[in-house]
């Protein structure tokens, strides 16, 4: 059986906690992770961990890769070289874009870190985050998801970034794709547990 090692609050660990779900995958939570065997998996000592086995994985955007290609069937990452190439773009932009973007003021407004509380530099991050949200709202502008027509495991890293982005800065009927893309998203199996759960 499976084993997933983090705290359920978190935002890494409740996309791997969405994608075990749609999936129907049975596993073992561990929601807070002895210090020793978090560095044993993991020499960043940071959650999401996967274990799967005698086989272990970090970083939340390669264990939701590796679990929709261990259960192939469901068709979150097909393996048509265009579209699984289109949703490998979409992680990396989830990671090293829009997030990168949310970090001053998330930690600033939400989190109240005293490490985090100059105000040019909050406003730069609310206008970047408010920026690739816009961005994603024009790519949604033709499509139901983010790639086309069907939910892939691309959605599920930016359904909770956008979720995210409602529930510190963001409002309702400022992106209409945005809005709309997030009720597609509500139809998945598990999003009210782990998505729109009242969690940022």
């Amino acid at each position: 059986m499976m084993t997933l090692l983090g705290r359920s609050t978190s935002i890494n660990v409740r996309k791997i906690l969405w994608c075990l779900d749609i999936l129907e995958c049975p596993f073992q939570h561990i929601e807070q992770p002895d210090v020793q065997t978090l560095a044993t998996l993991n020499p960043n000592r940071l959650v999401p961990v996967l274990t799967d086995g005698d086989f272990s994985l970090w970083e939340s955007n390669a264990i939701l890769r590796y679990l929709a290609r261990r259960f192939p069937d469901s068709d979150l990452y097909p393996s048509t070289p265009t579209v699984r190439s289109l949703i490998d773009q979409w992680l990396d932009w989830q990671l090293a874009e829009f997030n990168s973007a949310w970090v001053y003021a998330f930690q600033a407004r939400v989190r109240n870190n005293p490490d985090f509380q100059n105000a040019d530099l909050i406003e730069q991050s609310v206008r970047n985050w408010n920026d690739k949200v816009a961005l994603l709202n024009d790519q949604l502008a033709d499509k139901d998801f983010v790639t086309g027509a069907q939910f892939r495991v691309c959605d599920i890293a930016l359904a909770l970034s956008v979720n995210r982005w409602y529930e510190s800065i963001g409002q309702i009927g400022r992106f209409a794709h945005i809005d709309a893309y997030f009720r597609r998203c509500a139809a998945q199996k598990g999003f009210t547990d782990w998505v729109a759960n009242g969690v940022a």
